[in-house]
């Protein structure tokens, strides 16, 4: 990795583990690696055009994902596009929505 602001740049070595001590002083209440792995990405849809429909129309073909939220600029847009893909949490702004904390 590389380091610099502007004409001076500079290698970096980074770690490549963290020593016991250093794994319990950065845990962060966050689930462990293996139990997200079993889990599906829960996904924030923002906007409820076309990319957006053929994105969720897709999710649900899989294992890996799913839509949990809709953003959209109106809260109409918003509910027509989450009832018509069963999306239970929906937005009447982009920024109504990246505002949540999502915990399972």
């Amino acid at each position: 990795m590389w380091l610099g602001d502007g004409d001076r740049w500079q290698p970096v070595r980074l770690p490549i583990g963290l020593p016991r001590a250093a794994e319990a002083a950065t845990d962060t209440g966050r689930r462990r690696d293996e139990e997200v792995a079993d889990s599906p990405v829960r996904w924030g849809i923002l906007g409820t055009g076309g990319i957006a429909s053929t994105f969720v129309t897709d999710l649900r073909l899989t294992d890996s994902g799913v839509a949990v939220a809709v953003g959209s600029r109106s809260q109409g847009s918003a509910d027509r596009f989450a009832a018509g893909f069963g999306i239970a949490n929906r937005h009447a702004s982009y920024e109504s929505l990246v505002a949540i904390r999502t915990s399972r």
